[in-house]
């Protein structure tokens, strides 16, 4: 079914220890040259903790439906035919991932990521260059990453969004105002959402034992 807004974003993780989410546009689209942004941000943690675990940006061919592991998996390891960007917030980095492995993490300082974050990924189709600005407090960190993508993930077309984890941290991890360029679309066919408008997903809860 189609993930629900919450507080006007699309709410990727939610009020669940050991939980994993996963929302994706319900059509492939053309990743073989493409530009994407948006906005996460955080709610209150839970129990006192910093908020945990993270999210990825993810194209992929495992289908619209695909959840990966919880905890430091965020929802993503473990998915085949996949490429993307890690963003760990127990450990302020991000890491490149494909087909279901978490690559080396590097930290994004001065960025704070539980803080809200503006992401800008763009893919020429050798290289995915990231650009995240805290804006909390105008910090920037930027780094480019060397991947085939459509050889990756199996196609020129894949599915693209995002899967969120948590484990024993836990907090709301929300996105918003996400628009996907394939180029060279022309800007009429530019995607954009708020909220849950055009993905489906899927989520899994394991409830915390008393």
């Amino acid at each position: 079914g189609y993930l629900g807004a919450v507080g006007g974003g699309l709410c990727l993780n939610e009020q669940g220890y050991y939980a994993t989410k996963s929302a994706f546009f319900n059509t492939p689209k053309d990743i073989s040259n493409f530009t994407a942004s948006f906005i996460w941000y955080t709610g209150i943690p839970y129990d006192g903790y910093n908020p945990g675990d993270g999210f990825t940006f993810v194209v992929q061919n495992a289908g619209p439906g695909y959840l990966g592991a919880v905890g430091g998996g965020l929802g993503y390891a473990g998915m085949p035919k996949s490429a993307g960007i890690a963003f760990n917030i127990m450990s302020n980095s991000e890491a490149l991932v494909s087909n279901g492995v978490i690559g080396n993490y590097a930290a994004v300082n001065p960025v704070v990521i539980r803080d809200s974050i503006g992401v800008t990924i763009a893919y020429d189709g050798s290289n995915m260059a990231t650009t995240i600005v805290d804006l909390s407090t105008g910090g920037t960190y930027h780094t480019n990453y060397t991947i085939d993508i459509p050889q990756t993930v199996g196609g020129s077309t894949a599915y693209v969004g995002f899967t969120a984890g948590s484990g024993r941290a836990y907090g709301n991890q929300f996105v918003e105002n996400l628009m996907f360029i394939s180029a060279p679309e022309p800007i009429s066919s530019v995607l954009f959402i708020t909220g849950g408008i055009l993905l489906v997903g899927r989520s899994y809860i394991r409830k915390r034992k008393a």
